[in-house]
């Protein structure tokens, strides 16, 4: 299956120098940590991330409410997502993780997103066999996204 089809560019590309990622052992997930009403895309990702000081957004990849899959880095850049592994990952950050009263829960995502993950994360791990899907909270003590267990959502 070609998934350049599923993938949509709405960044302009070459407007910054972003160091090159030389390995990628990691496919990591993430989300925006938003309520189910709060409708993000790369753009206005990428507007927020700059406006924090950043050069561009973090991630490689956005996954909206609809499953639409988004491309942010070019997938060779070095990414801004997971203090410590940004070097050797690449980011899927999928819209959502809280509910509607602003509470962490894994039931936020909607099925189109879900579908598209695994769309993903299948193609990535062909491109990248050896790289592990991981959820950023796997890797850093602190972090509790993506509010499930990703490493057993896809060998569970």
């Amino acid at each position: 299956m070609d998934l350049s089809t599923h993938i949509k560019e709405y960044l302009p590309l070459g407007l910054v120098n972003i160091k090159k990622r030389n390995q990628t052992d990691f496919i990591i997930v993430t989300c925006t940590d938003t309520k189910p009403d709060k409708l993000l895309d790369i753009v206005q990702l990428d507007r927020l991330h700059r406006a924090l000081g950043w050069i561009s957004v973090g991630c490689h990849f956005l996954i909206d409410k609809f499953g639409e899959i988004q491309k942010g880095r070019e997938i060779e850049e070095h990414g801004s997502h997971t203090w410590g592994y940004d070097e050797s990952s690449l980011c899927i950050t999928l819209v959502g993780g809280r509910n509607l009263e602003g509470i962490p829960t894994d039931q936020s995502y909607f099925e189109e997103q879900l579908e598209s993950l695994l769309l993903l994360t299948s193609h990535l791990k062909r491109v990248y066999p050896d790289a592990r899907v991981i959820g950023q909270d796997q890797l850093l003590k602190d972090e509790e996204k993506p509010y499930f267990d990703v490493e057993d959502y896809f060998n569970g």
